[in-house]
C-alpha cells in the first residue's frame, strides 16, 4: 500500500484506533472484527457516524454469511476473508468509496 502512495498508521485496539482517528480524515481505514477493548463492528459503527466517514474495510477470519451480514449492518463496505491477498487489499482501499 505504501508503495501505491497511502500513508499507513497502525494500532492494536479499537480505542487507540478511536484516538488515532480523532482529527484525521482517512480514505479507508482497515479493522478486524475481534479487537479488544470493543468490537470491530462496535467501532466501525462509531468511525462511520462521523462527519465523512472513511471507506470501512473488514479484513477478518469471521466468514459465515451472519458475519457478512453484520459487516455490512455496521457500514463496513467490504469483507474481506483472512488470509487476504494484498492486491485485494489494495483495490479496496484504493476504490472510490
Amino acid at each position: 500500500l505504501r508503495a501505491l502512495g497511502a500513508r499507513l498508521q497502525w494500532t492494536g485496539d479499537a480505542l487507540s484506533a478511536l484516538s488515532m482517528l480523532a482529527g484525521e480524515r482517512p480514505h479507508a481505514v482497515l479493522l478486524d472484527i475481534d479487537l479488544p477493548g470493543m468490537s470491530g463492528l462496535e467501532l466501525a459503527r462509531i468511525i462511520g457516524a462521523g462527519p465523512s466517514p472513511p471507506r470501512l474495510i473488514a479484513i477478518t477470519g469471521r466468514t459465515t454469511p451472519e458475519d457478512r451480514m453484520a459487516t455490512a449492518a455496521a457500514g463496513i463496505v467490504m469483507h474481506l476473508a483472512k488470509p487476504v491477498d494484498v492486491a485485494e487489499v489494495a483495490r479496496a482501499v484504493l476504490a472510490q468509496a
